[in-house]
């Protein structure tokens, strides 16, 4: 008998879900291991558990799938037609989970304790919050992971050229030392008191760039009051 309990997240646009979903499948097949898939499946690894424990990833005509799987069971990630996350607990042995039940003793006890699930049709309510828990679990996992989606549209919004008054400014390049060493200087903790001025912020950056020029033995470039001027004026409001 097999049994699957899904839990699906819809998302608006496929622009929204499929770099989060992408970032997603990558983590998960480099950090997820053994232990991990134990923990998602409700289940303790130990020294003694004999079954197969892995991860594997396909891709299908109706999108991607990574497969978690311990034993009968596993739990999979599904992306389906490019907007929809499915997360979907599968097994084959019910007898795999256990829950608090009354079980009954050879001396005709019965005894309140933690049981593996029995495969009748009076397991299926315990079963589904069993399986709903361990989707749960996958999602906070998959709710921990960084979105590069957000930093990298700030970072096409800082580096795109910016116009003010019918003048244009070319945007920030971080791979270039002097707008490297410009950011260094709007980060520093004194400015969170009383906020900062071009001047103040003019004779910050000419000193980081000094000492740069100094390092790395090589011209002073942009040191200028009115350099410094040019550059915050691209700074985004």
């Amino acid at each position: 008998m097999q049994v699957e309990y899904a839990t699906d997240v819809i998302f608006r646009r496929q622009t929204t879900f499929q770099p989060l979903c992408g970032n997603i499948v990558r983590t998960a097949v480099h950090a997820i291991k053994a232990e991990h898939v134990a923990t998602f499946l409700g289940r303790r690894l130990t020294a003694a558990y004999q079954d197969e424990v892995g991860n594997d990833f396909s891709t299908r005509i109706q999108g991607t799938r990574i497969r978690h799987h311990m034993g009968a069971s596993s739990i999979k990630l599904h992306d389906k037609a490019g907007l929809i996350a499915r997360v979907e607990c599968t097994t084959n042995d019910v007898s795999f989970f256990k829950h608090h039940r009354h079980v009954e003793q050879r001396n005709g006890e019965r005894v309140f304790k933690l049981a593996p699930v029995r495969k009748n049709i009076y397991s299926l309510p315990d079963l589904r919050k069993l399986m709903q828990e361990e989707n749960m679990r996958y999602f906070a996992f998959m709710a921990c992971i960084d979105n590069p989606d957000a930093g990298q549209k700030s970072i096409h919004k800082v580096s795109a050229p910016a116009k003010e008054n019918g003048r244009s400014f070319r945007g920030f390049n971080l791979f270039l030392d002097n707008d490297y060493q410009l950011f260094l200087a709007l980060v520093r903790g004194e400015w969170t008191i009383s906020g900062f001025r071009a001047r103040d912020l003019g004779v910050t950056y000419r000193i980081a760039l000094w000492r740069c020029s100094r390092l790395y033995q090589c011209a002073n470039p942009c040191t200028h009051p009115r350099a410094c001027s040019r550059l915050s004026k691209g700074l985004p409001g």
